[in-house]
């Protein structure tokens, strides 16, 4: 796979196009076939090491990513996936929220990361005040920075529900020293183990039967909502607003939707002709 890359990126040489004068370098391709686009976009993170690849809908942006998962498993890229904020989807919330930090945080340790999202999870705004989340290791300076009570008090300030015992996404609770949570995007609820004020242990439980899944070195316990409840106008922004200044902007399919919504000025985005781009089928390795 490794060497089919290789060839795709020799075959393939991508404008350097302004988007709208704000430092941002933009491809829009009318339509590509099979896994195409997912060697487009791997290639250009491996040059350009940030991509931002749009699609017109939910569905494309999901296979976009299973086949950039498939693609990069050997490959040191990072796959972050944007979904649109659905009512009382906390699936969504949580992998929202994993990948917007991920973004605050990219430019103090870049690297090779495709971000997918499809038009309408740009169209859905982000705040510019997020909620910080909370990192709990069981080894490290992290272990000091909180203690039994503040850690009951911050899953409170995240719009954790306390309830008698966790069934649900956005719960927690108290029984002795042991505090179950369970977050947004977490395919199970973590319970954290104290003897008075010290971790003694974490790990993952099933909720049907309370019983112990494994244990586990750390755990991101993020918030159960993007922003605070009294924010106020001008205090959201898009994903673009975020995204840093040398970002590469793959727009596939962009006959589908409109792109002065997103970029100021989008007649200076040149379509690249998908004719010039090498389709995966016919690279031998």
């Amino acid at each position: 796979m490794d060497k089919a890359l290789e060839i795709f990126a020799s075959r393939f040489t991508p404008p350097v196009v302004d988007a709208g004068g704000v430092g941002r370098s933009a491809i829009c391709i009318p339509s590509l076939t099979g896994s195409a686009d997912a060697f487009l976009a791997t290639t250009l993170a491996t040059r350009h090491a940030l991509v931002l690849a749009i699609t017109p809908g939910i569905p494309d942006a999901e296979r976009l990513a299973d086949d950039l998962r498939l693609l990069t498993a050997k490959l040191p890229h990072r796959i972050l996936e944007l979904p649109p904020m659905l009512a009382d989807d906390r699936s969504a919330l949580g992998l929202r929220l994993k990948t917007i930090a991920a973004i605050r945080a990219w430019e103090l340790n870049p690297y090779p990361c495709v971000v997918v999202a499809s038009f309408p999870a740009l169209a859905t705004p982000i705040p510019k005040n997020p909620v910080s989340g909370l990192e709990i290791m069981m080894k490290g300076e992290q272990l000091s920075s909180f203690t039994f009570t503040s850690f009951c008090s911050r899953l409170a300030e995240l719009g954790y529900r306390r309830v008698p015992q966790v069934t649900d996404v956005g719960e927690y609770s108290v029984r002795g020293g042991i505090v179950d949570a369970w977050g947004p995007g977490e395919e199970f609820p973590v319970r954290a183990e104290f003897f008075g004020d010290d971790l003694e242990s974490l790990r993952t439980f099933n909720p049907a039967t309370q019983t112990s899944i494994e244990q586990i070195d750390k755990v991101e316990v993020v918030p159960t909502r993007e922003g605070m409840s009294d924010e106020g106008r001008g205090m959201r922004m898009t994903l673009l607003d975020l995204l840093p200044k040398d970002t590469v902007i793959l727009a596939l399919e962009h006959n589908s939707y409109s792109l002065s919504s997103l970029i100021p000025h989008p007649s200076s985005l040149i379509p690249h002709p998908p004719s010039l781009i090498p389709h995966p089928s016919s690279l031998v390795p």
